[in-house]
């Protein structure tokens, strides 16, 4: 069964990226925004983004912004703070 929620994955590895969206698409959504870099995720998050996603999933390590760095970022902005945070 799948229900359209909205996802955010941060994943620098293209191979586990892709069984961590066949996998969510296949369970729960088919809305993944996808960034394979922190910075372009930070940017997309807290500057192109209007509403707070159901789920963001982060590696800890990312290229430009790494993983803490991002969920420390994540978390001080008022409009994703809400959004769950899975590492």
């Amino acid at each position: 069964m799948s229900t359209d929620m909205e996802f955010v994955l941060i994943e620098d590895n293209e191979e586990d990226a892709e069984r961590i969206m066949r996998f969510l698409r296949s369970n729960f959504t088919n809305t993944i925004h996808y960034f394979q870099d922190g910075a372009d995720a930070v940017r997309y998050l807290i500057f192109e983004h209007d509403e707070i996603p159901k789920l963001i999933l982060l590696d800890l390590v990312l290229p430009s912004v790494d993983g803490i760095e991002l969920f420390r970022i994540i978390r001080s902005d008022s409009s994703s703070s809400a959004a769950s945070i899975g590492r």
